[in-house]
């Protein structure tokens, strides 16, 4: 019975291994399934959480963790381990992104009727639909910081029902704790970043893809297939 996990969880390394390599090369996340209760008890030894945890809401409730091991993730559906995923960012993220509406277009004279009691939201709308369209051309990331700018009360209830917000939730968690969700459109996330204590440092708008924050970078990659290698080594021994 040993000797047969043994084996089973030596497979798996090897497809996650393999995985890692094709993700290196630049291509899109690859799925891992765990089909059987022993995939996932195989796996479980290696699997901690770490700092980065997404939770989407549609179409089904989704939990995804990415691991100790950056780049590795695993998808979780109903608290029960799926799958797992290599790459960058996982793919259902991506996909959730992408289905998303564009922002509408925003003139000043359009959003007067609203402007009672505001001050620079209304401006502000008119950036970020600029910048949001340019980045459909462009993918030039572009963040707003908006704990920097002069914001009334009313223009951030403005702002906030004006983008709304989707169904994914991000939390990095660190020293301090990253709070980032997605807005109604495609392209524009809230971000807001914590001390250790929980107070609100900074709050701001970024216009990409998926904030970079959240992506585990390409030299991660190559960490983690240098870990890989070590558990396949001791395995093996």
């Amino acid at each position: 019975m040993i000797d047969r996990r043994l084996r089973k969880m030596q497979t798996l390394l090897e497809k996650i291994f393999y995985s890692f390599l094709k993700a290196k090369s630049g291509k899109e996340s690859e799925k891992i399934s765990l089909s059987t209760p022993t995939d996932i008890k195989s796996v479980a030894n290696f699997l901690s959480v770490g700092e980065v945890e997404i939770t989407i809401d549609e179409p089904f409730p989704l939990l995804i963790f990415e691991t100790q091991i950056l780049g590795l993730w695993a998808v979780c559906l109903s608290n029960q381990l799926q799958w797992l995923e290599v790459g960058q960012l996982p793919s259902v993220l991506l996909k959730t992104q992408r289905s998303l509406p564009p922002i509408p277009k925003f003139s000043l004279k359009e959003l007067a009727p609203f402007s009672g009691g505001l001050m620079n939201s209304p401006y502000l709308l008119v950036e970020i639909n600029r910048l949001a369209t340019d980045y459909e051309i462009e993918k030039k990331p572009q963040v707003i910081q908006l704990s920097l700018l002069p914001l009334s009360l009313k223009d951030k209830e403005f702002l906030e029902s004006t983008l709304g917000l989707g169904k994914t939730l991000i939390r990095i968690k660190g020293y301090g704790d990253c709070l980032i969700k997605n807005s109604q459109y495609k392209n524009i996330w809230w971000i807001e970043h914590f001390n250790s204590a929980g107070k609100s440092l900074l709050q701001a708008i970024e216009i990409d893809e998926v904030p970079a924050i959240v992506k585990a970078a390409r030299e991660d990659l190559d960490g983690s297939i240098l870990r890989i290698q070590k558990l396949q080594q001791e395995l093996s021994i």
